[in-house]
């Protein structure tokens, strides 16, 4: 009895005609082209499903397994990308694995070593500019913002300057600014910029409480004397108090770096969360019945979307008593029209 196996006729079917395109180029029908290839595409796009038959269809027209080397930028796209072990030895890795095993270096690695890659990125560019390589013809590359801190950080302390694409910079962040206010206001009272920032931060405390209180420390004898002695409105008693703490603890004059910074941290962290962590959407809307011309935050469903809800921890204010539903009677609802329509232009 004979037996049959289907195979594909075209292993590359299920691609559309771009993704052939990239999978061909240079290699079988697209032989004839040998320049360079440098594909930009989207999230969604089928970029690693495209790298894989790029993979296989090198492999069909004989290239070498051994002299392929794939980048990925995640552990799952390199796990989707990767044939059986009896079809090729190619070298499949992300390129952090990649960049531990050339130069050492890590996203998550120890302080030194993340140290010595920021110096050995200056050493680069200090190089490069002794070679006459402007500036703007060197970049960096990372994979999120974040991680590019610690070179940003000594770029400005070299006082070599740099732009930064796809973020701010780490000293443009809020939350930064803040940090750095709270440490100059308690080093110089009478630093009015800094003090302003630090000041708003505190509940119930706005520019006019600001603007006061900056303008008698400024003429004080003792300035900090002048902010123990100020009076604030009364909803702003209990922060403020938490907040004068805090100014005499950094004055002491046995703190001692990095302590400092560890009581403000301390201190800002219930702010950091109230102010920036998690802000809707806010809109402006103008002809609202009742409401009339204003701001208004945006659904949650507009910056949580369903299918994240559940990875948050939901809550309601005020809590919701039980009986109220209960409580509600199951008589026919009354709609009065003249008293609605006389309040939507109230």
């Amino acid at each position: 009895m004979d037996t049959c196996t289907a195979t594909r006729a075209d292993p590359l079917e299920s691609l559309n005609a771009e993704q052939r395109l990239a999978v061909e180029h240079g290699v079988g029908a697209g032989r004839a082209d040998t320049r360079p290839l440098l594909i930009i595409a989207g999230a969604g796009s089928g970029k690693t499903n495209t790298l894989a038959h790029r993979v296989a269809h090198l492999m069909l027209h004989q290239a070498d397994p051994q002299r392929l080397l794939l980048l990925t930028f995640s552990r799952r796209a390199s796990v989707w990308t990767s044939p059986s072990p009896s079809t090729t030895a190619a070298t499949l890795k992300t390129c952090w694995v990649w960049c531990v095993m050339t130069w050492g270096c890590h996203p998550a690695t120890s302080g030194l070593r993340k140290r010595a890659l920021v110096c050995r990125s200056i050493r680069a560019c200090s190089t490069a500019r002794s070679r006459c390589c402007s500036l703007k013809s060197q970049a960096v590359l990372f994979r999120t913002s974040s991680h590019s801190a610690a070179l940003e950080l000594e770029l400005t302390r070299r006082q070599i300057p740099f732009v930064k694409f796809g973020g701010l910079k780490f000293l443009e962040a809020a939350h930064v600014k803040d940090m750095l206010a709270i440490l100059r206001f308690a080093q110089n009272p009478r630093g009015r910029m800094a003090g302003f920032r630090v000041l708003q931060l505190i509940p119930g405390i706005g520019p006019a409480h600001a603007t006061r209180l900056l303008q008698a420390m400024d003429v004080a004898a003792d300035p900090c004397a002048a902010l123990d002695d100020f009076q604030v409105p009364a909803n702003a008693a209990a922060p403020w108090q938490a907040f004068v703490q805090l100014y005499r603890a950094l004055r002491h004059p046995g703190n001692v770096w990095p302590a400092d910074m560890d009581l403000a941290k301390r201190w800002y962290g219930p702010h950091l969360e109230r102010l920036h962590l998690l802000v809707p959407h806010r809109f402006y809307v103008t002809q609202q019945s009742a409401m009339g011309d204003r701001h208004l935050y945006a659904a949650r469903s507009r910056f949580i979307p369903d299918a994240l809800a559940a990875q948050f921890d939901t809550q309601v204010w005020p809590l919701a008593a039980a009986q109220i539903a209960s409580s509600r009677g199951t008589g026919t609802a009354t709609l009065q029209v003249r008293d609605r329509a006389r309040a939507a232009w109230r």
